[in-house]
């Protein structure tokens, strides 16, 4: 995957580094819930989000996932935000429904539907209260969960909205 607007670098390196640290935390800190991932039911794992943030107060709690399954859940910063629940929410936002466009593509011949707009996730977070980042560019990668981070362990929800470059999918193949 690339940044929006950018050839390269790549952005796998940062994902993968942030997913071993993530799973790192939850085995150290033996944490059932130190990461999410939301592609698959938007709403289940949001829900588990806010559980563990609940039953673990204190802990670190990221929510990872796409910008399709944020369309559908968005509203539950909402939730985190009246109930005091310092979700860390990282969008990966490459403006399409990549899982659905996979499949549909080959079949229809046709993206129609699975091509969204850049939405300013982050603005939203915002709206119903919650730190809301935007990265544009693999430098600000770092900087922004080292923020995010701080902010979570303020005791306020943030989402992290990284705009990407859309990506070439493979059949059997998970996007976010």
């Amino acid at each position: 995957m690339r940044f929006a607007g950018e050839r390269s670098p790549t952005l796998a390196a940062p994902t993968a580094g942030l997913a071993r640290r993530a799973i790192a935390l939850a085995y150290e800190a033996i944490l059932l819930s130190a990461v999410l991932l939301a592609a698959a039911a938007p709403f289940v794992v949001i829900a588990h989000a806010a559980g563990a943030a609940v039953a673990r107060p204190g802990a670190e709690i990221w929510l990872l996932y796409g910008d399709g399954a944020a369309a559908f859940s968005l509203a539950e910063v909402d939730t985190f935000v009246r109930h005091g629940l310092p979700v860390i929410a990282v969008v990966g936002n490459d403006a399409s429904w990549g899982q659905i466009a996979r499949d549909q593509v080959p079949a229809l011949g046709d993206d129609v539907g699975t091509a969204l707009r850049a939405a300013d996730y982050d603005l939203v977070a915002r709206g119903y209260g919650a730190e809301g980042v935007v990265v544009r560019r693999p430098a600000e990668v770092a900087d922004a969960l080292r923020h995010a981070q701080a902010v979570a362990a303020a005791g306020r929800p943030v989402l992290v909205n990284v705009l990407l470059d859309r990506s070439d999918f493979r059949r059997g193949s998970i996007t976010m």
